[in-house]
């Protein structure tokens, strides 16, 4: 019985520290010196441990950022809010000729294995939400049924 015991306890602080949330403790220095080196105005920092990586949200003015490291300190993937005004003018120009009866509400930009995906949710005049996904060449690559006007 004692043995189940110290094993429940001991499963239960694995999966603890799979997953932690922190200011920054358990953070290898590595990932902590890249983090500070490419985002210094960075503010409203938690980090967040996984098996494999480590996970940072942040902000930057008002906007949203989410990058993974893997412990060397390189990094796995990102997530940047973006102003539609930071869209690429390839994907601004798509969006101005083909949803100009929507309403932008947020964009992404998402970069993960070299490859760069920017994610744009437009709101049409009856509230319906359409995620269109465009890639680093500006080329849509989904247009959701009824997403255009």
């Amino acid at each position: 019985m004692k043995n189940v015991f110290m094993t429940a306890i001991l499963l239960g602080g694995v999966s603890l520290a799979t997953a932690q949330t922190s200011a920054n403790s358990g953070v290898p220095a590595p990932v902590t010196q890249a983090f500070s080196t490419a985002y210094p105005k960075a503010t409203d920092i938690e980090w967040e441990q996984h098996t494999f990586s480590y996970e940072v949200e942040f902000e930057i003015d008002r906007l949203d950022y989410e990058v993974s490291y893997a412990g060397d300190g390189s990094v796995v993937a990102s997530e940047q809010e973006l102003r539609e005004t930071e869209l690429p003018a390839g994907i601004q120009n798509q969006l101005k000729q083909n949803y100009s009866g929507f309403r932008f509400d947020e964009a992404k930009k998402y970069i993960k294995d070299g490859k760069t995906r920017y994610m744009v949710e437009v709101e049409n005049t009856f509230g319906k939400e359409h995620e269109l996904f465009f890639d680093d060449q500006n080329a849509l690559l989904n247009a959701p049924k009824g997403s255009r006007p």
